[in-house]
């Protein structure tokens, strides 16, 4: 969370008007722009590879369709449909908590019955919650009454409608009776970023927010939340209460930074995160090492596909210097693997450089 008197790029970040600007309904929110492109055709590639827990992968179910939709729909309609249990995905993650096993079930789906009438989707989404986690081979039934299963396809959907009751029209709600001054949010999942130009509007929408959630069995992550002085005055500020440099936050991939422009004037500044570079190398390393032996156009391919995604999603404005240090530790990474291939192998800068440009 952070306060002070600038506006976010809105080609960068989904905006909320601030209090000077009409707004005609509350879920108005403009598209985050820069999604990440060929990563995402990526992704769908190597879902089209990967069994379900039905053992059908995307490419046998398209093989008929058109008569399994048909029954699908069939199901659906009858109330036959009985959803998978979800495959559990262990992803490392700083934190110990998780917004998606807290959320109470109970009260998702009075959200959903609030736009829904017919029973059929709401039995649906019941089925969703109780269909159990398949873990090694056990199915596990769902007996709580909080969560929605991270692994399972539909949990962000779901997610997604209980914060936008819980969080969303609530804090549209502040930003028009409460506040003083402008105020910005965005907010993707369940990580948020808020901006205010009073400090004293951020204390109080720090404390109402954490009594709304609580309200609705969430609770904010004490080790990431907080107030951050963010602006043109920031710096100026911290210098004469004799704090250093003003503090940086992390979201959506990227660390924010204050600092300035060519002319001088302030900027918000963008970097992607080391953290997440660090990982990407690693997940590039282990994807070289495993085609090492298949033909160089075939791997240049895929790195090439690889580093386009990432850049598609990490190419903004004042992020450059990572992008090339990015390329170059990569291609870097390619070189070291083809000199594992064979003592003789004699892959050099000129040569890789070469390859990387076809």
């Amino acid at each position: 969370m952070l306060h002070g008197s600038e506006k976010s790029d809105p080609a960068i970040v989904a905006m909320k008007p601030a209090n000077k600007a009409a707004q005609a309904a509350a879920e108005s929110v403009e598209r985050r722009a820069g999604s990440e492109g060929n990563a995402d055709q990526q992704s769908t590639l190597r879902a089209q590879n990967r069994a379900g827990v039905d053992g059908l992968t995307w490419g046998a179910y398209a093989t008929a369709l058109e008569p399994r939709l048909e029954d699908l729909h069939a199901r659906v309609h009858r109330g036959a449909y009985r959803p998978q249990p979800s495959r559990r995905t262990y992803i490392p993650k700083a934190d110990g908590r998780s917004f998606f096993d807290t959320v109470s079930q109970q009260w998702l789906i009075r959200f959903v019955e609030h736009r829904i009438g017919d029973p059929r989707i709401t039995r649906l989404i019941w089925r969703w919650l109780k269909a159990g986690i398949l873990d090694a081979g056990t199915v596990t039934v769902t007996v709580s009454e909080r969560g929605t299963g991270q692994s399972s396809v539909i949990s962000p959907l779901l997610a997604n409608i209980y914060l936008h009751y819980v969080f969303d029209l609530w804090a549209e709600r502040w930003r028009r009776r409460e506040a003083t001054g402008d105020m910005i949010i965005v907010r993707y999942a369940d990580d948020l970023v808020a901006g205010f130009e009073h400090e004293a509007d951020a204390h109080r929408f720090l404390d109402a927010m954490r009594g709304r959630f609580e309200a609705f069995a969430l609770s904010l992550h004490p080790d990431k939340t907080g107030l951050l002085g963010i602006g043109r005055f920031a710096p100026a500020g911290r210098e004469k209460r004799g704090q250093g440099k003003p503090e940086t936050f992390d979201f959506l991939g990227f660390t924010f930074i204050c600092g300035n422009s060519r002319r001088g004037k302030f900027q918000l500044l963008r970097r992607s995160r080391r953290d997440c570079m660090r990982a990407k190398l690693r997940e590039i390393k282990t994807g070289l090492r495993a085609r090492m032996h298949q033909p160089l156009p075939e791997q240049g391919i895929w790195l090439r596909q690889i580093v386009t995604g990432w850049f598609n999603y990490h190419a903004v404005p004042t992020n450059t210097r990572a992008l090339a240090t990015f390329r170059f530790l990569a291609i870097d990474l390619w070189r070291h693997t083809q000199r594992r291939r064979s003592q003789k192998d004699l892959t050099n800068w000129e040569r890789i450089t070469r390859l990387t440009g076809d």
